[in-house]
Parts: C-alpha cells; structure tokens; sequence
C-alpha cells in the first residue's frame, strides 16, 4: 500500500525538480486609480481630504485615520521546464476605511497621513524587489511568495 504512494511522490518530485521559477511583477490597476472605494498608489497623486470617506471612530482621539496597505495576485503558467509567475501588486487606500474628525482637516495631518501611505508603498516595493530577487523552488514557491509578503506586511 506504501510502496506506490512513495513512487508516485518521489516521481512528482522529480518531475518539478528540474523546473525553473520565473516571476514577473507589475501593478494592476494602474498606479493613481481611484474607485468608490480605494485609491491606488501613485507619487504623481497625493492623497486628498476628499479620499477619507469613512466614519470617525468612536472613542478615538486621533484627528485623522488611514487604512492602507498592499497585497498581490497571481496568475502561473507551468511549462515542463518553467513555472512562470506573475504577480500583480497593488497598494491601496482604503477609503472608507480611513476617516478625518471635523475640523481637524489640516495640511499637516493630511502630510501625516499620506506618510503612512507610502510606508504602505514602501514594505510593497520591498516585497516585489524580493520576490523578484530570490530564487524560488519549484516545489514551494506559493509558500515562498506568501512568506515573503508576511514578511513585508508586518
């Protein structure tokens, strides 16, 4: 009974063990896209008052709050001696997410918060340069890519 488990596993093995992963990276939607909900990073499009949508949260204190972020897609194409990777990266604002309290919308809190926006870039140019610079295995690269974007999200 272990014996054709243990053939059909070494032969999976080896059969993507000769494979070279390939990972191309672009941004999806374009930089600079605004939606209902979400903007897009972009240098050439700062955030604006207007993009925080959402409500102020009860008890805070603070005068302004940012949800932003980054996270990724991807489409594979396996050939027998490649897996090509495509990730596609975005870098969001969340606009409902993110709230200013009356009154407290000044040119430096909007400064402040546009600070934690491009933090967001930031950990996202990080993890597309190491995805990008790392050698993935065949076998694991689904797991390398998720670690390595846990690694850069925190």
């Amino acid at each position: 009974m272990w014996l054709p488990l243990t053939i059909l596993f070494i032969s999976c093995y080896l059969a993507s063990s000769g494979q070279v992963v390939q990972v191309t990276v672009s941004e999806l939607p374009r930089p600079g896209t605004v939606t209902d909900d979400t903007v897009y990073y972009s240098e050439h499009r700062p955030l604006q008052w207007s993009d925080f949508t959402g409500q102020v949260r009860p008890g805070s204190n603070s005068a302004a709050l940012s949800f932003s972020g980054f996270s990724y897609d991807a489409s594979v194409s396996i050939r027998p001696d490649t897996i090509r990777v495509h990730l596609y990266l975005q870098t969001y604002f969340d606009r409902s997410g993110s709230w200013v309290r009356p009154g407290e919308a000044t040119a430096y809190a909007l400064s402040h918060e546009q600070i934690h926006f491009q933090i967001a870039r930031i950990a996202a140019v990080g993890f597309r340069d190491a995805v990008l610079r790392d050698t993935l295995s065949a076998d694991y690269y689904p797991m390398e890519i998720k670690t390595l974007f846990l690694d850069y999200w925190r």
